[in-house]
């Protein structure tokens, strides 16, 4: 134990010496109160400070990142380069403990990072909130600063099935069976199509949309609030048309909103809890009286949704800033392991590749799927482009996500951070790192140090 700490107390003065964190920090501290002033917002404070979480927030995580994959690696090839490693290898210190003291140092550099530049953060997000007018910090406590849950209305899944099965019926009947496609894929498209048709809302027409299993318990605090937030597209939208929205709350309908909204934004609408059923159900009716506008389209996946306070905004911040420094050890181990069998620029490119994959995940993620499901309607199910996305799609399932877990995106937009996501993500970056350390340190130990 004592040569763990002692290689990890040697990390940490290296680094020290390299001051490139001290650098990091000071580049991190003269840009934050400039961010406002040299990038555009909606005008707001919740505006502003989301500006400058998101952005703060991105350059943190990119530069920690650059900061633990450069340190590892011209720590570890350094002293194989420079033999000063045949010191440690000349004495009864096993190869393993040269690997894990590098990463011991290595967690002791980062949690006093992200320490930095959390509290470097909190303060711009303070200064900004007190530069606000008093108005608004009332509006900014409830709506920035407390995480909230969101939930999407309910589907009736018994009457969708009901409603493909009768759909697929008649396609038999009328000999309108797409020939290039499985019985599985017709119906699948069939029930998007009929989910479709519940938030199309032509001219006149109106749709009830009912929210289910939202905590009773929020109404025991009048000052609690829901928001009913949405994104409408219409059939006649320009870029100087404003649609009107006419909303029905409550299953009395004891609140009607009337409004007028930019369509294909997101837009926010408070509710009072008192609307709220005592069996935890939100009914919402939306009536389409704009004729001009023509036809109101709502996207199933983030078309329409209720927000409600859920936990603080700052144990979100505490959740994520433990979610980063899971990733930054990933990445330690991941580097420490291209270290013990690649040199210094290979190493490094190695290391950025993944890093870099890990980062855009989700859109990969995203595009290889969508490859997959149109492969899946224009070719037989025998295909072997269909066969090839899936061996695709299964290769960047393997790699880290990045882009989950560090989740920017739940911070900057309130969303709260599930402690189911937290404990799945520090395992799995855990279990992946754990397997590339041990079997770094198992071809470090049979590595030939002399011929270096």
């Amino acid at each position: 134990m004592n040569a763990l700490w002692a290689i990890a107390g040697k990390m940490i003065q290296e680094a020290i010496r390299r001051k490139t964190l001290l650098l990091i920090l000071i580049f991190v501290l003269l840009l934050i109160p400039v961010l406002p002033l040299i990038l555009r917002h909606d005008g707001t404070l919740k505006g502003q400070l989301q500006l400058i979480l998101n952005y703060s927030i991105s350059l943190a995580v990119f530069l920690l990142a650059c900061q633990s994959v450069f340190l590892a690696i011209s720590s570890f090839t350094g002293e194989l380069k420079s033999r000063q490693f045949f010191l440690i290898d000349s004495k009864p210190v096993a190869r393993w403990k040269f690997f894990w003291g590098k990463f011991l140092g290595l967690a002791v550099i980062n949690f006093i990072s992200i320490l930095l530049f959390a509290l470097f953060i909190s303060l711009a997000l303070y200064f900004a909130f007190t530069e606000g007018e008093k108005s608004e910090q009332k509006k900014i406590r409830e709506e920035f600063f407390r995480s909230v849950r969101g939930i999407s209305p309910d589907i009736p899944h018994k009457r969708v099935e009901e409603a493909v099965v009768a759909e697929y019926k008649k396609l038999i009947r009328e000999r309108r069976l797409p020939e290039n496609q499985t019985p599985r894929v017709i119906k699948e498209s069939l029930r998007s199509m009929i989910i479709e048709q519940a938030h199309v809302i032509p001219f006149s027409y109106t749709q009830t949309w009912i929210f289910k299993d939202i905590p009773i318990s929020l109404k025991e605090n009048p000052n609690n609030q829901l928001r009913l937030r949405f994104k409408l597209f219409t059939s006649r939208a320009t870029a100087t048309l404003d649609c009107q929205t006419s909303w029905i709350i409550g299953s009395r309908g004891l609140l009607r909103r009337k409004n007028f909204v930019q369509p294909g934004e997101f837009h926010e609408l408070p509710i009072g809890v008192e609307h709220l059923g005592d069996d935890g159900t939100l009914v919402v009716t939306f009536q389409n009286q704009h004729k001009e506008a023509g036809i109101f389209y709502f996207p199933p996946q983030d078309g329409i949704e209720v927000l409600y306070p859920e936990s603080s905004f700052w144990v979100n911040y505490g959740k994520s800033m433990i979610l980063l420094f899971a990733v930054l050890q990933f990445l330690v181990m991941m580097s420490l392991f291209f270290s013990t069998f690649l040199s210094f620029p290979i190493a490094i490119f190695a290391s950025g590749y993944f890093l870099v994959m890990g980062m855009m995940a989700n859109l990969v993620l995203h595009l290889v799927s969508s490859g997959s499901k149109i492969l899946a309607k224009e070719f037989a199910k025998s295909s072997w482009e269909v066969f090839a996305h899936k061996i695709l799609l299964l290769f960047f399932q393997m790699l880290p996500n990045f882009s989950r877990y560090i989740a920017i995106e739940n911070l900057a937009s309130g969303r709260i951070i599930e402690w189911t996501t937290m404990g799945e993500g520090i395992l799995i970056l855990f279990s992946q790192g754990c397997i590339l350390a041990f079997l770094g340190c198992y071809l470090f130990r049979h590595k030939e140090v002399g011929n270096i």
